[in-house]
């Protein structure tokens, strides 16, 4: 690989930081697809698949704002040692323009443009990048991604994964989604808090929360069964009864 001048630094390093800023440090997408994985199971290698399209999406999205101009890119030229721009377009035109972000060196078979770059790395301004991650953290949208997470953790399939390993991956997916600011917008947590909620019910009471045991008792018990979660209201858990319990829609 290229070393980078002064002032650059890599794109493959430039997307290892967005993914660090946008899951705060976390790689949730690597952990709960091994946990699934581990499973070994038909359902389990189709939501694995599922997993993937969730990692597959944040890695499009980069590369689509590349193909917009949203970042400027550069390569060392092999013949006369200068730097050249790789446009929006020829990033456009290579196929599979995601492996750029994959790799510290170009590869071949991305198009006739870059075939010429074979081996070298492809660059960004560092001082560029950095006002472009904070503007694109904020519009980067990932609450899909926190719910589909969810989905597969309150699932059958999740029976099989350990449950500590359940509860640290909930806990992590849930209270931890990506904000720009360092804070989890309330909007983002209470989708997976009831969805957690609500795989208790069911995982507790099969058949339905006995008569009579509907007020402080069963706020207790979910509490104690769920200490990752922050405090659960009286609310959030009579939501969680109603649809824990609610015949699928056809």
């Amino acid at each position: 690989m290229d070393l980078a001048p002064s002032g650059y630094l890599s794109l493959r390093e430039a997307f290892d930081r967005f993914r660090y800023r946008l899951w705060k440090g976390e790689d949730p997408v690597a952990d709960l697809h091994s946990a699934v994985a581990a499973v070994q199971t038909s359902e389990a290698f189709r939501m694995c698949a599922e997993i993937q399209a969730i990692s597959d999406n944040i890695v499009k999205a980069f590369a689509k704002a590349l193909t917009e101009g949203r970042l400027r890119v550069i390569a060392r030229d092999s013949k006369s040692r200068g730097f050249v721009s790789i446009s929006p377009r020829e990033v456009s035109l290579a196929h599979f323009p995601e492996r750029l972000l994959m790799t510290e060196k170009i590869a071949r078979g991305h198009s006739k443009y870059l075939d010429d770059l074979i081996g070298r790395t492809a660059m960004v301004p560092e001082e560029q990048f950095a006002t472009f991650m904070e503007s694109f953290l904020g519009e980067f949208d990932v609450t899909e991604s926190v719910r589909k997470f969810v989905e597969i953790l309150s699932s059958p399939i999740a029976g099989a994964i350990p449950e500590t390993k359940m509860a640290d991956l909930l806990q992590r997916l849930t209270l931890r989604s990506p904000s720009v600011d360092g804070q989890t917008p309330t909007r983002r947590k209470r989708p997976g808090k009831q969805a957690a909620v609500e795989a208790k019910l069911r995982e507790l009471h099969p058949a339905g929360v006995p008569a009579g045991q509907k007020g402080i008792a069963l706020l207790e018990e979910i509490r104690t069964a769920l200490p990752h979660i922050r405090p659960i209201s009286t609310s959030t858990l009579q939501r969680a009864i109603k649809n824990a319990y609610r015949p699928p829609s056809n």
